[in-house]
């Protein structure tokens, strides 16, 4: 009877880097790195918790690590569909280096980010 040789398991292969430009929306998922182009800036969804399934109204929460160099800044988002329009867009919008970080999505396990210039 032919002897088997176990096979080991493949390497497992990092996903690669997504890269967002100003003003573009990227999809990302809980661990998910992504750049901002022409920048030394990453930023990394830690958690996304969206409304339960049938609530448009229920809070939704999400964390962000925003990090340059040997900085890094954590912006926690926290906001529902029953705060004022203005209250809730305010929410949405995190600042850190320099730029805006919009919280476009927010889904259980999802979260889209846009990244705006920061106008003063």
């Amino acid at each position: 009877m032919p002897t088997r040789t176990p096979t080991s398991p493949s390497p497992t292969l990092a996903a690669p880097l997504l890269t967002v430009r100003l003003l573009e929306e990227v999809d990302m998922l809980p661990g998910q790195t992504v750049e901002l182009e022409g920048t030394d800036i990453l930023v990394t969804l830690l958690e996304a918790h969206g409304p339960r399934e049938g609530c448009d109204d229920c809070p939704v929460q999400a964390t962000l690590q925003v990090s340059r160099a040997d900085e890094s800044q954590t912006l926690q988002y926290s906001f529902s569909g029953n705060m004022l329009m203005e209250l809730r867009e305010k929410a949405r919008r995190k600042e850190a280096f320099g730029y805006i970080f919009a919280a476009a999505r927010v889904a259980e396990g999802e979260f889209t980010l846009r990244v705006e210039p920061l106008t003063e």
